[in-house]
């Protein structure tokens, strides 16, 4: 699991700190000052990385890796 989100890059991450938080891609976008297609995009990327199909599926498995605490990414 560490070298999946090793492949994650730091703009990705801080997308993905956002959408973990339960944030709507229109507000990640204007809370990163960026383009909301291009936080679709940042998505996709990691999502492929991560080697999940859904943000449920992403939750889960950070949430047993015990990755996310105090909405924080801890890696």
């Amino acid at each position: 699991m560490r070298a999946r989100f090793d492949a994650v890059t730091p703009r990705e991450r801080e997308v993905l700190v956002h959408l973990l938080q339960g944030k709507l891609n229109k507000q990640i976008a204007y809370e990163l000052a960026i383009n909301e297609r291009t936080v679709k995009l940042h998505r996709t990327s990691f999502m492929r990385k991560l080697r999940v199909q859904s943000v449920a599926e992403l939750t889960r498995l950070v949430q047993d890796g015990g990755l996310f605490q105090n909405g924080q990414l801890v890696l």
